[in-house]
């Protein structure tokens, strides 16, 4: 690549993003909170925020003591909530705003799409027999690709080549033993699941 890419800034942009997923659901707590309430603030004002887990659900204030709000929220949280390629994903929005809050993201560029390459001479046939290439993690000067012809490869050859980079950002291990997915992905992921926590939580706003 002509300029490796900027990691903190995208550590920043990806990191802020990941803020702002994970403030929507606690602001939704708080307007339903102001709804059973009647009042603006509410009840447990300074407490309020949507819980990742069982033993915080006193988070959750005066909303406790609403049952169906209640039986709606226990299927909403992330250990009953269908696995996303091995990812809890309420519990990894958590874990990387949780992270993001005391240092920035652990993003990182990997090659984890495509790769096209060429060999192209005039009366010049490659055979391709030995090529290596790089599809993990990326730093300045990271050998991308190689390849070794079994004859001497003549001057006038032109090398084609293109590849597709995207970062990545680091998590727990996911069920499936993997630690760090595709930021582009995980991101629509993480959004899909904060639009179906808010779909089914509105009817009580």
């Amino acid at each position: 690549m002509e300029q490796f890419p900027d990691m903190g800034r995208w550590a920043i942009v990806i990191g802020d993003c990941i803020h702002n997923l994970r403030s929507t659901l606690d602001h939704l707590i708080y307007s339903i909170a102001v709804n059973f309430s009647g009042s603006d603030p509410p009840p447990d004002a300074e407490r309020l925020s949507y819980p990742m887990e069982s033993r915080q659900f006193w988070k959750l204030g005066i909303l406790r003591h609403d049952a169906a709000f209640m039986a709606e929220f226990q299927r909403l949280q992330p250990d009953i909530r269908p696995e996303w390629k091995g990812l809890r994903l309420l519990a990894v929005l958590e874990e990387l705003d949780n992270f993001d809050k005391h240092r920035t993201l652990n993003v990182m560029f990997a090659e984890p799409t495509t790769m096209i390459f060429g060999l192209v001479a005039p009366g010049y046939f490659p055979t391709y027999e030995n090529v290596t290439h790089n599809f993990g993690p990326l730093e300045p000067d990271t050998e991308m690709v190689r390849i070794v012809e079994r004859v001497p490869i003549p001057m006038n050859v032109t090398v084609e080549w293109r590849q597709s980079v995207a970062p990545v950002v680091g998590h727990t291990p996911a069920s499936d033993g993997r630690e760090r997915t595709g930021v582009i992905d995980l991101i629509q992921e993480l959004s899909a699941e904060v639009a179906f926590v808010i779909k089914a939580l509105s009817r009580f706003l």
